[in-house]
């Protein structure tokens, strides 16, 4: 199981991926939904996930911003996002991949296999 944490502002947004990941991707385990960059920070620190879902724009600032936190992200990490104009900038993170929203299940099922590869191997 891949363990992953879902980052987004809007609790339908958390809930619609979290449906989605349990209906298509079975490898992702969800060990938490947040809504804030601080709670998403601190969870990363303790749950040490595997995979973070993560949204560009969020209410206190950007999943930038969360990231710049990090001294070392040693994590993965998949944006979700209704905005394309930040994909170039998610990938200098060093982003897996970006799906845009509304979400396209084949999309997200070819984000997650690609984080899989990357994290099992």
């Amino acid at each position: 199981m891949i363990r992953s944490i879902l980052v987004d502002d809007e609790v339908h947004n958390l809930d619609l991926l979290a449906i989605l990941l349990s209906r298509y991707c079975p490898d992702i385990e969800i060990l938490e939904s947040v809504q804030s960059i601080n709670e998403a920070y601190d969870l990363i620190h303790t749950l040490k996930p595997d995979l973070v879902f993560l949204d560009v724009k969020l209410l206190e600032g950007t999943g930038f911003d969360l990231l710049r936190k990090f001294n070392e992200i040693n994590f993965e990490v998949i944006f979700i996002s209704g905005y394309k104009a930040f994909e170039k900038e998610a990938f200098e993170f060093n982003a897996i991949d970006y799906v845009v929203k509304p979400i396209d299940i084949t999309r997200l099922q070819h984000a997650v296999h690609k984080a899989t590869k990357k994290i099992v191997s």
